[in-house]
């Protein structure tokens, strides 16, 4: 890509790709001081938000989430601050009582009549917990534990006067049983049930092939009844799970099918199951649906089956004496009975009962009076197969799943911190639609039946609850971020330059032109450059069948180079002053042929040819003024030459490398000291040595309160120099000098300096929101596109003023931008290295021990110590690459000597994946080779304004989206993640 003159910024628009996740989503409700740790809807519009030290209820109504109640959590639940005790269940049992439970246990939390607050502890004592599910019946609750010591098991409580009581009704699992886990439970009418998964010994297998044994991981739906009194909940019965397509044919094969999320629908009487899935080990994530009702049916054919069985013994005989393959066996050799925890014979008849008429429902075993085959719950271990819905290659699993309002998807939240909207169906069961940033958990999504709205916590904004609809608008805000196939059969409509709006029917555009399927290319802007060629700038723009025909104000406009995606060059032979249109026609495919987009042709005041005129015409006094004006540059341009040239002679100027962790590069020179005039009173400063804002090679910066009338001090940020800067040398004058005549609401207003123990102090104005390079990188701080855009146009305001000011900073990046209490005003600071610059805009660094940032100053700077304003529009690009990494250390983790390698490539820092890709084209157009080629800040600051214009034009939501800090931006030697310039 050759950046060139004037016009690289509309090299910019390739297509804008913001991370599908990012343009999704806008805050519900924030929490200032809590961390959200479950969401739960309890009913259709009551929602409880678990936090760390209560839980929030609130009733949703339209877009707004009204606060109903609070409730106090009992110290069990605190956050732990290692993040070792997530939050295990979560569940409303009313709009003003709550269980919660983590890794210490569990507790009801609940406000009485008068609003007093009460927790109650559930009595648990099998250590600590390692995953737990509850079901809630009226106001008993169920309980399935797994521990960290290995066990497993089914608990009954029932509410007493003061607390939570055992029951003392107890199913435990078999201890040969092991990695339980309990990840989903619900209640019907008459049955609670769990959803889990553990390893045991193929029992069945074992007759017939000894030679096979295998440990399977199996998903395990558990059934009791609700008004099961027997001790041991014998009414116990568990059916293993799989899916189509998963086989246990091959007994020699371990099968691992590790459950991580299920969802009971009770309208469509569905039970959908996310799980794990490999040989030995699992590396598939599986979505399945099973019919409940059909499940139903198999908890009563298990138990009727077993009461057919008078003896278990000649069950055994006949199954060793099948040669079947293993899943086409009779339904008995799948059937056992857990009489106790060390034996699992196949089942039998509970009680004996040899009569039909004296064999027990499953939900009435209380009521017998004989101890004879009392035993504790049955297991089916033959796979019940459901309808595979969804299957991806994914180490990291599904962790909730739930209803998708569109027919046909499902929304499911993976544990790499995104939420993705699947595909469902027998054709389409690898497709993901979209992929939305949000922080993993159990609890944490939701999905709103009568509103379609999808509720989710951002990837580390732990106290923001956001929420988008599931609809064409609400997901998808590009053309090129729709799936076609999703079942919501969303629609592009275009503008008459390819921009537009996503729609779900061609009824919501009856005025402009629909696409499906394919998306046109879009015009930015239409501009003269100052060689008279016409740029039209935008995306996608090479996705035309063959070169386009091109006109501006009806003339045909010939290409003069290659259609880029991003740019089209032509010309007319005849430029035009005037504003007028530019159309470009071309096909797409066979349903879009001879497609016209169009674009006002723009002009700009900056961009004036630079031709010698042909005319005959007098020259005007501007032109003879440049002239002279180029003449006298000239002239200084040579005689500063000589005096550098003779300085460096004489001196013998160095450079030194830095370590590789270091920010500066050191040059040094000799330059005789001279005492500073014009200092502040000593007497009105005080300087808070216990408030350190900030230190640096050279200095320390410290709070103080400067006295300016009688009785008023302000607070003043104090910077404070080392010894060595007792008296000031010419260079350091300047930069006084320089600060004393900078004025701008977007620079750090400059007060004084003075000397206090003969060391300097230079005072200024105190920005209590600190740094922006702290800001950004704390993510406790939610930061909005807006704050990034505002953040930008600020600094390009104060740099335009510094260039009209002919200073060049030297040092920008945005640990020298400062912000004010709220975090909307920024400011320029640290002048450190700030000079005026001479009649050619440019100087030599001469400061002793002046040292360069080298991870922000330009490629130049590396083989000498120019520095002009395109320098600093250089470190602006920088900047902005710390912007929208939230603070990533530039190049890291290369050193001095590879970052000069890197740069001398032609590579430079790659596009962040929070970045729109616009943006990130102006950030190219700064860091050209060439400085002349790169942008003065009046052309960026235009630019810029231009491209978020755009931007926020073509999706309106995006200003008020966070964004989290994207994925390790790390770059190896070689330059690996990084774009190359050519």
């Amino acid at each position: 890509m050759i950046f060139n003159g004037l016009t690289p910024i509309f090299l910019l628009l390739a297509v804008i790709n913001v991370v599908a996740a990012i343009d999704v989503g806008n805050a519900l409700l924030k929490f200032k001081d809590d961390s959200i740790r479950g969401i739960y809807l309890y009913g259709t519009n009551t929602l409880g938000v678990a936090l760390d030290k209560e839980v929030y209820v609130g009733q949703l109504q339209n877009d707004d989430l009204v606060e109903i109640a609070r409730i106090p959590l009992d110290e069990l639940v605190y956050a732990d601050a290692s993040g070792d005790s997530p939050l295990l269940e979560f569940k409303l049992i009313n709009e003003s009582s709550a269980l919660t439970c983590t890794a210490g246990g569990c507790s009801v939390c609940s406000l009485s009549t008068d609003s007093t607050p009460k927790c109650y502890g559930i009595p648990l004592s099998h250590g600590k917990l390692k995953s737990v599910s509850a079901a809630l019946v009226n106001n008993d609750i169920v309980l399935r534990t797994a521990n960290d010591n290995g066990g497993a098991s089914i608990h009954y409580f029932l509410p007493g006067d003061e607390n939570y009581e055992d029951s003392g009704r107890q199913s435990k699992d078999a201890p040969s049983n092991s990695e339980f886990e309990a990840v989903y439970g619900f209640s019907t009418r008459t049955h609670s049930y769990f959803i889990g998964s553990a390893k045991r010994l193929d029992f069945p297998i074992l007759p017939f092939k000894r030679q096979f044994t295998r440990n399977n991981t199996d998903i395990r739906i558990t059934r009791i009844c609700n008004n099961d009194l027997t001790s041991n909940l014998a009414s116990r019965i568990d059916l293993v799970l799989s899916c189509e397509g998963i086989t246990y044919k091959r007994i020699d094969k371990t099968v691992t099918n590790k459950v991580t999320a299920a969802l009971y629908l009770p309208e469509s009487s569905k039970l959908l199951v996310a799980f794990q899935h490999g040989e030995n080990s699992a590396d598939e994530n599986y979505v399945c649906s099973y019919n409940f009702t059909d499940l139903q049916s198999k908890f009563t054919k298990t138990w009727d089956e077993c009461q057919s069985i008078a003896k278990p013994e000649a069950t055994k005989i006949e199954c060793k004496s099948q040669y079947k393959a293993y899943v086409d066996y009779p339904e008995k050799c799948f059937l056992f009975s857990w009489d106790n925890p060390s034996q699992q014979p196949y089942c039998s008849a509970y009680n004996e009962a040899s009569e039909p008429n004296d064999r027990f429902d499953n939900c009435e075993l209380h009521t017998t009076t004989s101890t004879v085959r009392l035993y504790g719950s049955l297991e089916n271990f033959k796979p019940y197969d459901g309808e595979l819905l969804f299957v991806e290659d994914h180490t990291q699993p599904i962790v909730a799943i739930r209803e998708s309002p569109n027919e046909g998807t499902l929304y499911a939240l993976r544990k790499d911190n995104h939420v993705i909207r699947l595909l469902i169906g027998k054709e389409n069961t690898t497709n993901v639609l979209t992929s939305i940033p949000g922080k993993p958990g159990k609890h944490l999504l939701e999905v709103l039946p009568n509103s379609n709205k999808v509720l989710f916590v951002p990837a580390r904004s732990e106290t923001t609850l956001s929420t988008f609809s599931s609809s064409c608008e609400g997901i998808y805000k590009t053309c090129e971020s729709i799936a076609w196939k999703d079942p919501l059969h969303c629609l592009f409509c275009a503008n008459e330059d390819g921009s537009g709006t996503i729609v779900p029917d061609k009824m919501s555009c009856p005025n402009n032109v629909i696409y499906h399927k394919v998306c046109p290319p879009t015009i930015l802007a239409a501009t003269k450059t100052d060689i008279g060629e016409y740029h039209i700038t935008g995306s996608n723009l090479d996705k035309f069948l063959g070169d386009p025909e091109v006109t501006v104000c009806d003339s045909q406009c010939n290409l003069t180079s290659t259609v880029a995606p991003t740019i089209i060059r032509c010309s007319t032979g005849t430029p035009r002053s005037d504003a007028c249109v530019v159309k470009i026609k071309g096909s797409l495919d066979s349903e879009y042929k001879n497609i016209t987009l169009s674009k006002l042709l723009q002009r700009y005041p900056d961009y004036e040819t630079t031709a010698i005129p042909t005319s005959d015409k007098p020259k005007s006094n501007s032109f003879i003024w440049k002239v002279v004006f180029f003449v006298i540059a000239l002239v200084g341009l040579l005689a500063s030459i000589c005096i550098i040239y003779i300085c460096i002679s004489r001196h013998g100027a160095t450079r030194l490398t830095p370590k590789p962790g270091q920010l500066y590069q050191q040059v040094k020179s000799d330059i005789h000291l001279k005492p500073l005039p014009d200092q502040l009173n000593p007497n009105n400063l005080v300087v808070m040595y216990t408030q350190e804002l900030g230190k640096g090679q050279s200095a320390s910066v410290y709070k103080g309160s400067f006295k300016t009338s009688a009785n008023r001090y302000e607070d003043v940020a104090v910077k404070i120099f080392n010894d060595r800067y007792a008296f000031m040398d010419a260079e350091l004058i300047d930069e006084l000098k320089v600060l004393r005549r900078v004025q701008h609401s977007n620079i750090v207003g400059f007060i004084g300096h003075t000397y206090i123990d003969r060391t300097l102090h230079i005072v200024t104005e105190y920005m209590a929101g600190g740094s922006l390079i702290q800001y950004i990188r704390d993510e406790n701080n939610l930061l909005k596109y807006q704050h990034t855009f505002d953040y930008m146009d600020q600094i390009l305001s104060a740099m335009v003023y510094l260039t009209e000011q002919q200073i060049v900073h030297r040092d920008l990046a945005a640990r020298n931008c400062l912000l004010n209490h709220d975090y909307t005003v920024l400011k320029v600071s640290d002048f450190g290295l700030a000079r005026s610059a001479n009649f050619k805009g440019q100087y030599q660094v001469l400061h002793k021990e002046t040292l360069l940032p080298i991870r922000w100053i330009a490629i130049e700077a590396f083989s000498h110590q120019n520095v002009t304003e395109k320098s600093d529009v250089w470190s602006f690009g920088v900047l902005v690459y710390e912007l929208f990494t939230r603070g990533y250390e530039p190049y890291s983790p290369l050193d001095y000597h590879q970052i000069q390698d890197f740069l001398n490539s032609g590579q430079r820092l790659p596009c962040p994946e929070t970045c729109p890709e616009p943006i990130y084209a102006v950030m190219l157009s700064c860091w050209d080779v060439e400085p002349a080629k790169r942008p003065t800040f009046k052309q960026l600051q235009k630019q810029i304004r231009d491209v978020v214009s755009f931007i926020t034009n073509a999706n309106k939501q995006l200003v008020d989206t966070e964004y989290e800090r994207p994925r390790s931006q790390a770059l190896t030697p070689n330059g690996s993640r990084s774009i190359t310039v050519v």
